[in-house]
């Protein structure tokens, strides 16, 4: 009896790893698409956005996109969970850098004016600049490769403690 619930065990956590990595393959495509949507968007007399790829925040998600597939993959393919830990490393990542173009808006917008625009839609820029769709996306989906990457080590961690 107990090795058929070892193996059942076992069956249950590799199908389980299966499906988070599934999750964070499918996250980190997210991610990487909604880097060619708008992140931010200028409305004012004229309407002007900057997408993802256009923005250094947005080339450092893209890359933590292709990095966490890779990773999310591999995990799927070897069947160990602390490889799924990278998949959420590299959302982590996408995080930090999502929060540092958040922070700096106007700075991202204006460098992406240079040479586009006349100085007086330049100086609106700090007033009237928002986040647009592509950012909100790509923060949702940082956040599913977060905790794909955490939710299996973690609970395996809780279990092991537990049989103690």
């Amino acid at each position: 009896m107990g090795i058929l619930a070892t193996a059942s065990t076992t069956g249950r956590r590799r199908q389980r790893l299966r499906v988070l990595s599934a999750v964070a393959l499918i996250a980190s495509g997210v991610l990487l698409l909604s880097t060619l949507l708008p992140w931010l968007r200028l409305t004012f007399i004229v309407s002007l956005s900057v997408r993802g790829l256009d923005t250094t925040e947005g080339t450092v998600c893209f890359a933590a996109a292709v990095i966490g597939a890779a990773l999310a993959v591999l995990a799927m393919v070897q069947g160990r969970p602390a490889v799924l830990i990278g998949a959420a490393i590299a959302g982590v990542v996408a995080l930090i850098a999502q929060v540092v173009l958040a922070f700096r808006l106007d700075e991202a917008f204006h460098d992406n004016l240079a040479g586009q625009s006349g100085d007086e839609v330049r100086d609106l820029v700090g007033q009237v600049v928002s986040l647009d769709v592509g950012w909100v996306l790509a923060l949702i989906a940082a956040l599913v490769m977060v905790l794909a990457g955490i939710y299996e080590p973690s609970a395996a961690g809780v279990r092991d403690r537990l049989r103690r």
